[in-house]
């Protein structure tokens, strides 16, 4: 069974595929509230070792926590966006382990986490939209470009296809011609030869033909005498 010329081994006919879950999506979607929940569990573990109410770690968590910000102010380059963001992220963890690690009760702390998971979620969905949107196009590009290159196939495809046809054509009209050819001269040889005896005059036409002086031309009917008639 030959082959199809639409569908080639390079251009198979495509179905629909199903959606693959990323598992870095998830990760990172959990990621704002483990790190808020570890900054948490790191800042209580820190108060039952000497930072309940101790003015000396909370100016040192202040300190780098201004040191972050700062930073983030004026950093430049073509990365800043990143690096002020890190910077950012890293001044408010600085910040909430010195509250949670200088707070007696739990309730600031919860409060702080609250706060910290729901600021960080409000940021991080922001570049979440982004990449989405980014995701989205390039996608719609890739589509695109499938499908050109999948028109530009099928066209391909079909060209190569119209030149087969048509070489086999031309090869069974040169097989007729050829044929209808040879039967022409086959016919033509089955001719027999014309002999020249054929068109050879006979002895007395010749002799009729001949300039002579005088000839007897015989008389028509029995009773007739002949007639001497001079032939010049």
């Amino acid at each position: 069974m030959a082959a199809d010329p639409y569908t080639t081994p390079q251009n198979p006919v495509t179905t629909l595929a199903r959606p693959r879950v990323n598992p870095g999506t998830a990760f990172s979607r959990a990621l704002p509230a483990i790190s808020t929940t570890g900054v948490l569990i790191l800042g209580r573990y820190w108060h039952a070792h000497g930072a309940a109410h101790s003015i000396g770690d909370a100016i040192l968590t202040g300190a780098l926590a201004v040191g972050c910000t700062i930073a983030a102010a004026v950093v430049d380059g073509a990365d800043s966006a990143t690096t002020r963001a890190t910077a950012l992220g890293l001044a408010g963890g600085c910040a909430a382990a010195g509250i949670i690690g200088y707070s007696g009760e739990l309730a600031l702390p919860l409060i702080i986490w609250a706060l910290a998971t729901t600021a960080a979620y409000a940021l991080a969905r922001r570049t979440w939209r982004t990449e989405r949107h980014g995701q989205i196009e390039h996608d719609r590009r890739m589509e695109a470009d499938r499908a050109r290159y999948d028109n530009k196939l099928q066209v391909e495809a079909i060209r190569a296809h119209a030149i087969e046809l048509q070489s086999q054509y031309s090869v069974t009209a040169a097989a007729y011609q050829a044929k209808a050819l040879a039967a022409v001269i086959g016919s033509q040889t089955a001719i027999p030869a014309v002999d020249p005896a054929v068109f050879a005059l006979s002895p007395g036409a010749r002799a009729a033909l001949e300039p002579s002086t005088l000839r007897l031309i015989e008389p028509t009917t029995a009773d007739q005498a002949p007639v001497t008639e001079s032939i010049s």
